[in-house]
């Protein structure tokens, strides 16, 4: 009776409380649905999301690139991410301090892009990613169930 109990105690949580994040290792099962390398959509909090706690699916790197470039590659990332069922993607833009005067700098035109077509009916949410994943030279987008 006592080893029922506490395997009951250690399944369930109160109501309207958060999921746990209580792992059942010693047993042998992994808990997928917060392991932070499998990312489970269900579960999805947009506060931890833009705290980093999810790892990205996918990352493209648009540096150096120029705008036609940088909108060609994610163009084809997001297309992939899709094709892979991935829902998470870093895009690192970088921040534009070494772009020159008056100039339309990477970061900028990603803003831009994420609203209008072809990415807006893909995307679900844009955010600013979390210091460990680029800071305010990356964004962590969240592409919509399909």
């Amino acid at each position: 009776m006592e080893e029922t109990w506490d395997d009951i105690r250690n399944t369930t949580r109160p109501l309207g409380s958060p999921p746990s994040r209580r792992r059942a290792v010693d047993e042998g099962a992994v808990d997928k649905a917060f392991s932070p390398t499998t990312f489970a959509p269900r579960f999805l909090s947009l506060r931890r999301l833009q705290r980093g706690d999810y790892d990205p699916q996918a990352t493209v790197d648009l540096h150096g690139l120029t705008l036609i470039q940088a909108h060609d590659r994610l163009h084809q990332t997001l297309r992939r991410a899709l094709d892979q069922k991935h829902r998470l993607l870093l895009v690192i833009t970088g921040k534009g301090n070494n772009s020159q005067p008056n100039a339309r700098t990477l970061k900028q035109a990603f803003e831009a892009w994420m609203t209008l077509p072809p990415f807006r009916p893909l995307v679900a949410h844009v955010c600013p990613a979390a210091k460990r994943h680029g800071d305010t030279g990356a964004y962590y987008i969240l592409l919509k169930k399909h």
